[in-house]
């Protein structure tokens, strides 16, 4: 919870710092509002102007903190998970060609830190994406939870590739959204509640 001091432009430009994926350097009031702690004093550490003003970066870093808000349930401080999200967002702001496939890549790191990455045994039998087990397992007959075809191949190649390669899965608008919607499937499914983003669709009218 945030109160701006002051009034007029200076108020303005205190909460202006807190565009989406902000990176800052804040002091909390030993009150709070309900459950919420309350910032005394903040302030920026990063200057991400690219994200901010970037139409493309700035849609996946709404898309990214909405994520981040519904699925991460940490208490405890976790350096980790601190310094992939921290690298992430510079990552983010620092990319000079195109970001589009930036959010396939963060979304399946960003599972290792929630704790379920998934398994890479993709091979000649097992090539569809199971839920379940966070694997790739043969097509079941019947019932079963899977990747499509597609989804379970991106999958893999993300998985597979470094950080630089990764830039290049060349993937198209919808592949990228049904990509996406997979991955949260699987998220929902192991942390045992559906998970609807409202960033997800404008995201993906901004690629198409």
């Amino acid at each position: 919870m945030v109160f701006g001091r002051g009034s007029g432009s200076k108020k303005n430009n205190l909460l202006s710092q807190l565009h989406p994926l902000s990176i800052i350097d804040a002091e909390l009031s030993n009150a709070k509002k309900g459950n919420l702690p309350i910032i005394k004093e903040f302030s920026s550490t990063q200057n991400l102007t690219g994200i901010r003003t970037g139409i493309i970066k700035n849609a996946i870093s709404v898309f990214i903190g909405e994520l981040i808000y519904r699925t991460l349930k940490e208490i405890e401080p976790n350096k980790e998970l601190f310094a992939f999200l921290f690298d992430s967002i510079i990552e983010l702001e620092k990319v000079t060609n195109s970001a589009s496939d930036f959010h396939p890549r963060f979304i399946v790191n960003y599972c290792k830190h929630l704790g379920y990455l998934p398994e890479k045994n993709l091979n000649q039998n097992d090539f569809l994406f199971e839920i379940e087990s966070g694997s790739f397992s043969a097509p079941a007959l019947s019932g079963g939870n899977f990747f499509g075809k597609e989804s379970s191949d991106i999958l893999d190649k993300i998985l597979r590739q470094d950080a630089q390669q990764t830039h290049n899965l060349s993937l198209s608008g919808e592949s990228r959204y049904e990509f996406i919607s997979d991955m949260l499937r699987y998220i929902g499914y192991h942390q045992g509640f559906e998970i609807n983003l409202k960033s997800l669709r404008v995201l993906h009218e901004v690629f198409e």
